[in-house]
């Protein structure tokens, strides 16, 4: 099947493929036409009917099988392809078809259905002409990309076929009420030739519109379509000039039919087939491509999160290893009775600065841990309960001194799952050692609530609101929870918040984490952590695991009062 192919925008339009082949065709159809014409002057042949039908059905047969194919994929693509000319071309060719149909069973010569008259298959004709010549020309002022209220799928089909049957029915049943098209003995009435003159100048119309359609769009289809509307004029001008219905001239007008009808085709009935599934298989090229380049680049960013990983392992592992050393020696310092007060306190402090050093490293290697587990979707799951539970035994065997009452109320299961899950529990170690180390007494009673919310996006969340009576709650408190981890700023201010990076691991993992200060007389009162945790679409079963101590252990465990 021919293609062509677009051209650059440079090309000039009388240099492009499509319309050399246009106008080529063009010539000769003019050539064919000027030797009809000028074998007829000579020889006005008319051709026996049992040679002409058997021509006249193969050429009819073939021009009823594309309109119904036409129509049969349009209609078929509703769907998908819902612009109002597809949709008005399909339905209108079913009627091209059924008025073919009627025109090919009422020929001359052909077995009598009903009472035989000469004028009813040329009728059908004119009627079937008629509705491909308004087709093509009404189809120029719908739209090719969007639908139109007035082009509904089965009301245009409905009002095609009403009108097919309605003419189908009058020609068939009440043809003496027209007048006559064809005098046998004669040739054609004037109203014939009119008639056909109308469709051919109906056809040029087109043909120049849809000329400039082509210039715009460089739609190369469209030069199908107008090499059919230029065979079809051919096709009509000879209609108007035989005077028998077996005639060498009717005969030629057929096969210039037979013609356009195969242009029609190409333009019509390949585009809607051929093209879709070129535009298919380019994108199926594209779209695996794309998952070639989406493979290789995630690839690329494994690597990079394995080497970086190990990079920050290393660099944690230098880090604790250098100042392991001077925490030690102004750990004995400050143990010497024979150090001056002064010196004592400022090793105190020393200490105190590098487990907070110590811990911001723990944290940031965790923080590099959830990007990785992130990156590479490794999914974890918990329950939140058994993450409470599990937390207040640690905290209790770090510190006997310590007893924490756990208030817990939620439901039953209170599960999560995805990349990162497991670093909630180490969130949820925090928080009970926060409130833990604000506690003014020894007994600390912890009340949690777990509820199921949904924010306006209607994403499911579970709504964690963690109470610490009676303790000590510092007026920055509520800042640093809000606020996210940030190393520089507090390397510059010499201090690290713990609620900060909860804040960071709570924000990478899609949640968010705030603390409320409900103070009492003297800052003493109740602090009351909240927290929202992305919920699992589906209930995740249960798994066991070991619980990662990697926060609340080694050198963070002497935080703990």
């Amino acid at each position: 099947m021919i293609r062509f192919r677009r051209t650059l925008e440079s090309v000039p339009v009388w240099r492009r493929r499509e319309v050399k082949i246009l106008l080529l065709i063009t010539a000769v159809a003019a050539a064919a036409y000027l030797s009809v014409l000028l074998l007829a002057s000579q020889n006005a042949t008319t051709l026996a009917g049992a040679k002409f039908l058997p021509m006249h059905i193969a050429i009819e047969v073939f021009t009823i099988a594309v309109s119904l194919s036409i129509f049969s994929v349009r209609w078929s693509a509703r769907k998908y392809a819902k612009d109002a000319r597809s949709l008005f071309i399909g339905s209108a060719f079913l009627s091209v078809g059924l008025l073919h149909i009627a025109h090919t069973l009422s020929y001359q010569g052909m077995p009598n259905l009903i009472e035989p008259d000469v004028n009813r298959p040329i009728y059908f004709w004119i009627a079937a002409r008629l509705t491909f010549a308004t087709t093509l020309a009404v189809a120029l002022f719908l739209s090719s990309s969007h639908p139109s209220r007035l082009i509904r799928p089965k009301p245009i089909l409905a009002s095609f076929l009403i009108f097919s049957v309605v003419l189908i029915s009058i020609f068939t049943w009440f043809i003496d009420l027209f007048p006559p098209l064809i005098i046998p003995g004669v040739g054609l009435t004037g109203l014939k030739v009119a008639l056909e003159y109308v469709i051919m100048g109906i056809l040029l119309a087109a043909v120049l519109k849809y000329w400039s359609l082509m210039t715009k769009t460089r739609d190369p289809a469209l030069a199908f379509l107008m090499a059919a509307m230029v065979l079809a004029i051919f096709e009509e001008s000879l209609f108007t000039l035989y005077k028998n219905v077996y005639g060498l001239m009717n005969l030629a007008g057929h096969v210039f039919g037979f013609a356009s009808f195969a242009f029609i085709f190409l333009a019509l009935f390949e585009a809607s087939v051929a093209r879709p599934y070129e535009r298919l298989a380019s994108e199926e090229r594209r779209l695996t491509k794309a998952l070639g380049d989406l493979a290789k680049k995630k690839r690329e960013t494994d690597e990079a999160t394995a080497r970086a990983q190990t990079y920050m392992d290393f660099l944690a592992h230098d880090m604790v290893n250098f100042i392991t050393p001077v925490k030690s020696y102004a750990e004995i310092i400050s143990g010497d009775e024979r150090v001056p007060p002064k010196i004592v306190k400022y090793s105190r402090s020393i200490v105190d600065q590098i487990d907070h050093a110590s811990s911001s490293i723990v944290r940031m290697r965790k923080l590099s841990e959830i990007v990785r587990d992130l990156a590479v979707g490794h999914a974890s799951s918990l329950d939140l309960g058994d993450a409470f539970r599990s937390g207040k035994t640690l905290l209790e065997q770090r510190n006997p001194k310590r007893k924490l009452n756990l208030v817990l109320e939620s439901p039953a299961r209170v599960p999560i799952s995805f990349a990162g899950a497991d670093s909630i529990e180490d969130v949820i170690v925090e928080i009970l050692d926060l409130g833990a180390r604000h506690s003014i007494h020894d007994a600390i009673t912890v009340v949690a609530r777990i509820s199921e919310i949904e924010d306006r996006m209607k994403t499911p969340f579970w709504h964690v609101q963690v109470d610490f009576s009676k303790v000590y709650v510092p007026e920055s408190l509520d800042l640093s929870t809000i606020g996210v981890f940030d190393a520089a700023e507090r390397m510059r201010r010499g201090v690290f918040s713990d609620p900060s990076f909860l804040a960071s691991v709570l924000q990478l993992l899609g949640g968010e984490i705030r603390a409320e200060r409900l103070v009492g007389a003297e800052s003493i009162g109740t602090l009351r952590i909240v927290m929202q945790i992305p919920k699992p679409p589906v209930p995740v079963p249960p798994s066991g695991h070991d619980i990662d101590h990697s926060l609340a252990s080694g050198d963070n465990a002497d935080r703990v009062v």
